[in-house]
C-alpha cells in the first residue's frame, strides 16, 4: 500500500491541525456552554479561536491574509458586544460576518483541494475534514441570521433562543442537516429556512461524493514513494 506522504505544496503547515482541535473545543464544549448562559462569553473566546486559526490557513497570499483579518474582525467584535445587552444590529452583524467569513475560507480550501493539489497528504485530509465542520458551523449562523430576521422560521428552538449562545442549537440542527439524518426534533417553517436546509444537504452529499473521488484520483495518479 502506498504511504501518506507529508509533503504538501498546498498544505504544507497550514494550521489545519490547530483549525481542527479549535473545531472540536467548539462542538465538545457546546452542551456547557448551552447549560450556563453565564458562561457566554466563553463562546465568543472559543470562537476567536476558531476564526483565528482558520485565518492561517488561508495565509498563502498578502492578498487573502489581510481579507480573512478584516472578516475575521467583523465577526468577533459584535459576538463580544452582544454580551453587554442584546442590540438587534449586533446579533445580525455577528451571524452575517460569521457565516461569510467562513463560507469564504471554506471556498478557497475547497480550491486547493479540488484545483491545486495533486497528492494526498495528512494535511489535505486535515484540511478536507476541517471544511466538512466549517460549513456546518457556517450554516448554524446562517440559521441564527434566519431566524433573529425572520422569528418563527424554525420550530422546536422556540425556548433556548434570544441569548448569546443560541447559535449552538443550531449548530445540532446544522450537523443533523448535512449528515442528513434528519431526527425532525427541529423543522425549517419558513422559505428561507426550508431553503437553507435543502442547500446544506445537497452540499453534504455532494462534498463526500466529490472529495472521495477526487482523493483516489489523487492517491492513484501520484506515483509511489521509493522503499527505503
Amino acid at each position: 500500500m502506498k504511504p501518506l506522504r507529508h509533503v504538501s505544496t498546498n498544505f504544507e503547515q497550514k494550521g489545519h491541525r490547530s483549525l481542527l482541535i479549535a473545531l472540536l473545543l467548539m462542538i465538545l464544549a457546546s452542551p456547557l456552554l448551552q447549560q450556563h448562559v453565564a458562561v457566554g462569553w466563553l463562546l465568543a473566546v472559543v470562537l476567536m479561536l476558531v476564526l483565528l486559526t482558520a485565518v492561517r490557513t488561508v495565509a498563502s497570499s498578502r492578498r487573502n491574509f489581510q481579507t480573512a483579518l478584516v472578516l475575521c474582525i467583523f465577526a468577533l467584535v459584535p459576538q463580544f458586544g452582544v454580551l453587554f445587552g442584546d442590540f438587534f444590529l449586533l446579533d445580525i452583524l455577528r451571524y452575517f460576518a460569521t457565516m461569510l467569513f467562513l463560507f469564504w475560507v471554506c471556498g478557497l480550501l475547497l480550491r486547493d483541494i479540488v484545483l491545486r493539489s495533486h497528492s494526498v497528504t495528512l494535511e489535505l485530509l486535515l484540511g478536507a475534514i476541517n471544511i466538512y465542520m466549517m460549513v456546518a458551523i457556517g450554516f448554524a449562523f446562517a440559521y441564527a441570521l434566519i431566524e433573529r430576521l425572520q422569528p418563527g422560521s424554525f420550530t422546536g428552538l422556540e425556548e433556548f433562543l434570544n441569548h448569546p449562545s443560541d447559535v449552538l442549537y443550531f449548530l445540532y440542527f446544522s450537523f443533523v442537516t448535512i449528515t442528513t439524518l434528519g431526527y425532525g426534533d427541529i423543522s425549517p417553517l419558513t422559505s428561507y429556512g426550508m431553503t437553507a436546509s435543502y442547500l446544506e444537504s445537497v452540499f453534504g452529499q455532494l462534498y463526500l461524493a466529490i472529495l472521495v473521488a477526487r482523493l483516489v484520483s489523487m492517491y492513484l495518479a501520484d506515483p509511489p514513494a521509493p522503499a527505503e
